[in-house]
């Protein structure tokens, strides 16, 4: 592989103090022989970006004690963490972005003690940042489409754009279903259509949307996997009540006739899914469904006979080995192809796609450098690279991707490949 290193790092020149309300507090539990860490801070106080904390606390010959914690809309973020044994141990607080990017981090000593309360100030200073241009050996059998975006928030009319699509070639044209983002993690689903794979027209801006009140989709809905089976389509999509808490992230079952209109299957389905996370593809074997599916920190795989009672994996099917994979690895698509069966899947830092085989659909065997990098883009037109589609019609393969900027404003792309490999 080719390395074209060429370096800025860009100082940082201030320390960013999270203010507590006054200060963060240890409080200590007057009736309890253990202690409770809890923090508040100011939702005004915390900086443009930072999505996530997670809180920290070691001791040596103690089991480290972690709280990922999602930030919220709510003028305060509070974060509690109960039963911490008495003594001193090391708190550290990460402040990262919507990718897992820490941003800003801080730590010090506290000594926790039972029936008193310690005052801790924590200043968490923005972590420098190393931007290195990488050239990678490409594979001059992908093309990136001259003309992309092939959609923007222009075509669809929200807040940030679409992303996130998912698409059947299916009565000789390209059928898409992406997401129409609004920020806060709340979506609906958009359908769009194309003859060509590059020129699309949207169809109906918003054809699957949140649930009624109280329900467990209620503030947003995200594409998933689609199938189409006897002129039916199936579509495993993500819905959540609550914003930007992954944990609440479910997944449903809805039909549709037409792909235009879509109907959701009972609670009492849904809930037999019983997924963690977002469905990326399907495919069917032999009569078994396989469900691929993705959260923070796991590719997962669910078999089902019927389509509805599923047994997921319990490990993830994929994890990152190779340096340019990063910490881990996000949002696979697979097709069967010649015999084999074919992924893509991102990077963690978003600027490259991997490739692997399998000829069960289960075990996986990775090549060990990029299928296609952000440095392939046509005149590096996209922010970043996420979220690969992969399709075959004909001999060729069609790759679509989305981008997001730090602004959260979303595009989408498209490339070509005469084969995969």
């Amino acid at each position: 592989m080719k390395f074209k290193p060429s370096i800025v790092l860009f100082s940082v020149l201030f320390a960013f103090l999270f203010s507590c309300q006054e200060s963060d507090k240890v409080n200590q539990l007057e009736d309890s022989s253990n202690g409770k860490l809890s923090i508040s801070m100011g939702k005004s106080s915390i900086p443009d970006g930072v999505k996530n904390l997670a809180i920290i606390l070691t001791r040596e010959n103690y089991s480290t004690i972690l709280k990922d914690f999602d930030i919220t809309s709510d003028t305060t973020t509070n974060i509690t963490l109960d039963e911490i044994v008495p003594g001193k141990w090391n708190l550290k607080i990460n402040a990262s972005d919507g990718y897992g990017t820490i941003l800003y981090s801080g730590e010090t000593e506290i000594d926790v003690q039972s029936g008193s309360t310690t005052e801790v100030s924590l200043s968490l200073k923005a972590i420098g940042k190393l931007t290195i241009s990488v050239g990678w050996e490409t594979n001059n059998y992908v093309t990136d489409y001259p003309g992309n975006p092939i959609l923007t928030k222009n075509n669809n009319g929200t807040t940030y754009g679409p992303y996130f699509g998912r698409v059947l070639y299916d009565e000789n044209k390209f059928k898409m279903w992406y997401a129409n983002s609004y920020g806060s993690d709340k979506y609906t689903v958009g359908y769009a259509e194309s003859y060509d794979g590059f020129t699309w027209s949207i169809i109906n801006g918003s054809v699957l949307k949140p649930g009624e009140s109280g329900s467990w989709d209620s503030y947003g809905v995200h594409p998933g996997a689609v199938i189409k089976e006897d002129g039916v389509y199936k579509m495993y999509y993500c819905g959540e009540d609550t914003p930007n808490d992954v944990t609440r992230k479910r997944i449903g079952l809805a039909i549709s006739y037409d792909g235009k209109e879509w109907y959701k299957s009972s609670d009492t389905t849904m809930k037999k899914i019983n997924l963690y996370g977002y469905t990326t593809d399907i495919i069917k074997i032999n009569e078994t469904y396989y469900l691929y599916y993705g959260n923070n920190s796991v590719i997962g795989v669910a078999t089902s006979t019927d389509g509805i009672d599923w047994l997921k994996s319990e490990n993830s099917i994929i994890n990152a080995t190779e340096s340019w994979e990063g910490s881990r690895i996000w949002s696979s698509t697979v097709i069967e192809d010649n015999g084999k069966y074919k992924m893509l899947y991102t990077n963690s830092s978003f600027d490259a796609f991997g490739y692997a085989e399998s000829i069960d659909g289960i075990n996986w065997t990775k090549k060990s450098t990029p299928f296609f990098t952000y440095n392939e883009t046509n005149n590096l037109w996209a922010y970043n690279i996420c979220f690969p589609f992969l399709r075959k019609v004909g001999q060729t393969y069609y790759l679509f991707y989305s981008t997001r900027s730090t602004e959260y404003e979303c595009k989408m792309g498209v490339a070509i490949a005469s084969k995969l490999e």
